[in-house]
């Protein structure tokens, strides 16, 4: 009678094990996912009747008109598939007391392939550090493109309007770097083809 007894309770708590199971089962997949990706702005360049390899020696062109160190700034450049990449960095601030321990450095990478006709400008890898001295905690590292990157702790309501006014920063930001690639290598395009 008592073998019966614990078979019973061993059957019982075997089916609330599976329950639960099923249970927690059910929830995970109701948790809404979140993209992680890094935050990237793009932007294809159409640039009529300029080949590849003349838009690749303008794209090269632009980094060494616009970085002072321009040795320092390239990562990879590869006139085999027309391509060149380099590592930049703003200042950063978001001009508010209560912010100041976010100040520092916005970095990011630019990268610009080359094809008949047109190039594709890429801006990736926003990074955001601060400076020295400035708590550590500060330091948002990668943006990511989700809406609310920083959940749960303290610090994520900060966090998250810092990595937000980033947001704003950058997307103006690449604007104007799409901006001064079209207009420098539209003058590019244009010395080349006057006649001497």
């Amino acid at each position: 009678m008592q073998d019966n007894s614990q078979k019973q309770i061993h059957h019982y708590i075997l089916i609330m094990k599976k329950a639960l199971l099923v249970l927690i089962i059910i929830i995970c997949c109701k948790i809404p996912a979140y993209s992680q990706g890094a935050l990237t702005y793009s932007s294809i360049i159409k640039i009529d009747s300029v080949d590849a390899k003349t838009l690749y020696q303008a794209s090269k062109q632009w980094f060494v008109m616009n970085f002072p160190s321009p040795k320092k700034v390239i990562q990879s450049d590869d006139p085999s598939v027309n391509s060149i990449t380099g590592k930049g960095a703003k200042e950063y601030s978001m001009n508010k007391f209560a912010y100041m321990a976010y100040d520092g450095f916005i970095e990011y990478t630019v990268q610009i392939q080359s094809r008949d006709g047109r190039i594709k400008v890429e801006i990736t890898n926003i990074t955001h550090t601060n400076l020295p001295g400035n708590a550590k905690q500060c330091s948002l590292g990668l943006i990511l493109d989700n809406e609310k990157q920083f959940q749960g702790g303290l610090s994520s309501a900060a966090h998250n309007k810092v990595a937000e006014n980033i947001k704003e920063t950058m997307t103006l930001f690449s604007k104007d770097i799409f901006n001064s690639i079209e207009s420098f290598i539209q003058n590019y395009k244009s010395e080349k083809t006057q006649d001497w």
